[in-house]
């Protein structure tokens, strides 16, 4: 009597354990089939590694969406910058990311939103790629004040600012606070920030960063 009880027990967890193997394999499937629903997050066609040196064409330009109310390109006519505006955040220490592509630049997701009514988008760019050549911010600091820089929308609306001041200055004295606030005299503006100076080997970065800020034209 107890080997037959025994022979059920392990026959019911053998039909358990199936059950569960089964359930498993049909979720997998599932989830390899219906993706999350990303529609309402920024997204792009192809982002090449800073490394290569190739920049999106026209149509990739132009299929890159973001929400209505975000910066989405960044166009400096003077410069010939016509580049997606790639949404960031911070690294684990604190330091603001940067897109991977040396041809495309990032906003910080925490300034502010082109249009909103105060505050400066940060915006940051290479300088070169990981080949040694030129990035998309290599020339901003021949900037100078009176050109225009534009920013559109994920709506496709345009926004244009006029450059304010140029300056270089040490990594250490950079205030990323100071960068968010709209400059002096404007209510709006667009801070634009990219490495510069010499490479220190040690610290795997630029001594410099460039700094170009632009008011709101009104």
């Amino acid at each position: 009597m107890i080997k037959k009880q025994t022979s059920r027990i392990w026959l019911a967890l053998r039909v358990i354990v199936a059950i569960i193997l089964i359930g498993w394999g049909g979720w997998s499937i599932y989830q390899a089939t219906h993706p999350s629903d990303t529609s309402t997050q920024p997204t792009s066609t192809t982002i090449p590694t800073a490394g290569e040196p190739t920049q999106k064409n026209a149509d990739q330009k132009a299929a890159y969406t973001v929400p209505a109310d975000h910066p989405r390109q960044l166009i400096i006519e003077r410069l010939g910058i016509d580049a997606n505006i790639l949404p960031m955040s911070t690294t684990k220490d604190g330091a603001m990311e940067a897109p991977v592509s040396a041809w495309d630049v990032g906003w910080y997701n925490k300034s502010a939103l082109p249009n909103s009514g105060g505050g400066s988008l940060i915006i940051d760019g290479h300088v070169n790629d990981t080949l040694g050549k030129p990035g998309i911010f290599a020339a901003i600091g021949t900037l100078q004040n009176g050109d225009v820089i534009t920013v559109e929308k994920g709506d496709l609306q345009r926004i244009s600012y006029t450059v304010s001041s140029v300056n270089q200055q040490p990594l250490a004295n950079v205030d990323m606070n100071d960068l968010a606030k709209a400059p002096s005299g404007a209510t709006e503006g667009v801070s634009l920030i990219t490495c510069s100076g010499t490479y220190d080997q040690g610290k795997q970065t630029y001594t410099d960063r460039t700094i170009v800020r632009a008011a709101k034209n009104t």
